[in-house]
């Protein structure tokens, strides 16, 4: 019994850490995001200067709504996947939290 729960506070352990992991990556992925979308802006601003009117004035317009819109989606889904994270991390910790309070009344 001991050694199931040990073995069971152990795995949660590295899936908490796991979680810790994949936690920064999507945060980075939005901060790379971010820097990415500074220079699209800056591009689309410069070719917006380029072309006042007329069909390439359309065309980049609707290029950056389009751009705006996908930029809009992913975000959202990183967003979604860390709150998703935090969930399963906060419902992870309670479970060790009560598995090592089980353990120390056996220990006792």
């Amino acid at each position: 019994m001991k050694n199931e729960m040990n073995y069971e506070i152990k795995k949660i352990s590295e899936d908490l850490s796991d979680i810790e992991i994949e936690n920064r990556r999507l945060k980075n992925t939005l901060n790379q995001i971010d820097e990415i979308s500074y220079e699209k802006d800056r591009l689309f601003n410069s070719l917006k200067d380029t072309w006042k009117n007329g069909e390439m004035s359309y065309m980049i317009d609707n290029n950056q709504d389009e751009i705006k819109k996908t930029q809009c989606k992913i975000i959202d889904q990183l967003e979604d996947d860390i709150h998703n994270l935090r969930q399963r991390k906060i419902i992870l910790e309670s479970k060790q939290e009560e598995l090592k309070h089980k353990r120390n009344k056996i220990y006792d």
